[in-house]
């Protein structure tokens, strides 16, 4: 934020005495001191990445259901929103501090975890930099967070709901059948006028494809399979281990014999680079 910015609120709004945007919030009692020492009031409405997340007390559970935010911001510049330039680009926790939330939440009994997002499909380990490690990834990995029964995510953008992110759905079963995707509209004129970046047709190919995910999961989890045995090998096998003996195969004195030439405990080496 430059200085005209700061100035221009304060003329705007003299009889304000703070002021903050959502991702300077974990600032405000640094700025509250401040307020006394400058002859402007304290005016942050910058954007650092994850600054936020990492000064927020820890997150305390009064039920089995905890909502988590895995990024936030948006790049996606809608013409009908004001989220890019309230909430700033996109920006994605590390995966590593994200799992360490959900199981803090998991040990206080936590059931349940909702991933959030303004769009949550977006994300990707802000460590890693890497688009691989994305949503469906982070899913795999909290459903392996003992105690975690339920996954859920919101809210998703058409634009990137990938083929990856369909097939989570049968991979992990703790992920429940429940998307929310928005239509927003229904006419391809006026998404491109909303600059949403998709068609009405590749939002119903989507939906599609999340149908017959979804019928399948439904077909399998109907499946009577009390009356089967569990499935063995038809063959009796065994690994055959070898005996763990310690055959001293590191002979030093074997390998300076065979060098071209030697001194004491290192081979010589012709220099080649002057």
């Amino acid at each position: 934020m430059c200085i005209r910015d700061r100035e221009n609120i304060i003329k705007r709004a003299p009889q304000v005495d703070l002021v903050f945007g959502p991702q300077t919030i974990h600032r405000v009692p640094k700025l509250y001191q401040n307020i006394a020492q400058e002859e402007l009031s304290p005016v942050d409405i910058t954007f650092p990445k994850t600054e936020k997340f990492e000064h927020l007390p820890q997150q305390e559970s009064e039920g089995p259901t905890a909502f988590v935010s895995i990024m936030e911001g948006c790049n996606k510049y809608c013409s009908f929103c004001v989220v890019p330039h309230t909430r700033g680009h996109e920006i994605s926790r590390p995966l590593e501090d994200i799992l360490k939330e959900i199981k803090g939440l998991s040990s206080q009994g936590v059931k349940e975890i909702n991933l959030l997002g303004q769009n949550v499909n977006s994300y990707r380990d802000s460590k890693l930099k890497t688009k691989g490690l994305g949503l469906s990834n982070l899913i795999r990995a909290t459903a392996e967070i003992d105690g975690i029964e339920r996954i859920q995510f919101t809210t998703s953008h058409p634009f990137e709901f990938g083929q990856d992110l369909i097939d989570i759905y049968n991979e992990v079963p703790e992920l429940i059948s429940y998307v929310h995707l928005p239509v927003q509209s229904g006419s391809n004129s006026i998404l491109k006028q909303m600059r949403r970046r998709h068609t009405r047709e590749e939002y119903f190919e989507i939906i599609e494809k999340l149908k017959n995910t979804f019928g399948l999961i439904d077909e399998m989890q109907d499946l009577d399979l009390s009356d089967l045995e569990p499935l063995n090998n038809p063959l009796e096998l065994s690994n055959v281990s070898r005996k763990d003996t310690d055959k001293n195969r590191n002979n030093k004195k074997k390998f300076l014999d065979n060098s071209p030439e030697s001194d004491e405990d290192y081979f010589n080496v012709p220099k080649i680079i002057e």
